[in-house]
């Protein structure tokens, strides 16, 4: 059974938006997708004719979605990254900081005991 068959097309499309996000600077799926939402809403709104608004209505929405989608997977990324790179300050890089900073913590450590404390 190869990996197509055991995988959905949602977790292709995932693994291949994760990947274009955390492995390029500038990712194409990001700018791709804003920019054919950003130029499918200018020609709705340019466009003369009811017909050629039907037409375009639908490519809109599914060029919408795709986008949420992308921005969705950024801000998982996003998060995930910054949660690795508090802990990475909170194991390892505040201690080669003068010793009045050795006692800090991340902001991730901070928010979570914040909401500890909260709870109870």
């Amino acid at each position: 059974m190869s990996r197509f068959d055991r995988d959905s097309t949602y977790l292709i499309v995932r693994r291949w938006i994760d990947h274009d996000i955390a492995h390029r600077y500038r990712a194409p799926s990001v700018q791709v997708s804003g920019l054919l939402t950003g130029l499918l809403v200018m020609i709705l709104l340019l466009a003369e004719g009811w017909l050629l608004r039907l037409a375009i209505f639908p490519l809109l929405l599914v060029s919408s979605a795709w986008t949420g989608f992308v921005f969705w997977r950024v801000s998982r990324i996003t998060r995930a990254l910054t949660i690795k790179g508090d802990r990475q300050y909170d194991q390892k890089g505040k201690f080669m900081l003068p010793p009045e900073y050795a006692n800090s913590e991340s902001t991730t450590a901070a928010e979570r005991r914040k909401r500890r404390r909260s709870r109870r």
